[in-house]
């Protein structure tokens, strides 16, 4: 059995009774947990795109390499950034990856690494959930 898509074309309206908008809007806080294999690369794809769109960022390195983050650190100083906007943590995950995943002011969290792993903070980051009227 197929599925029929409608697609609406540019001008298309989707009717009277919707009004349809976007709302270009950063999330604050972002967390970014950091994986041991090519942590350079993957904090530089994941926080470039989150100061790109306003947001602040909170790193937490990858326990096997946590100096490699202090260049994006170093980077970001360099740049003129103000303090405060790329903040660098180091820690175990299950105690700095805990604390960040499940702190009220996270809005956002980056995440690559292991599925035990993103088991535990999808459970942490599902106790934020709160509902938006």
């Amino acid at each position: 059995m197929a599925i029929k898509q409608k697609q609406l074309k540019a001008n298309q309206s989707l009717g009277s009774d919707y009004y349809d908008f976007t709302v270009y809007e950063p999330y604050g806080v972002t967390a970014h947990i950091i994986p041991w294999n090519y942590p350079l690369e993957m904090t530089a794809r994941s926080v470039s795109a989150a100061l790109t769109t306003g947001n602040t960022c909170v790193i937490k390195t990858p326990e096997l390499d946590p100096i490699t983050n202090r260049y994006i650190a170093l980077a970001a100083e360099h740049a003129g950034l103000p303090q405060g906007i790329v903040n660098i943590i180091c820690g175990w995950g299950h105690e700095a990856g805990d604390a960040l995943t499940s702190h009220p002011d996270v809005n956002q969290i980056v995440f690559t690494g292991s599925v035990e792993t993103g088991i535990q903070v999808a459970s942490n980051a599902a106790k934020m959930l709160f509902l938006v009227f």
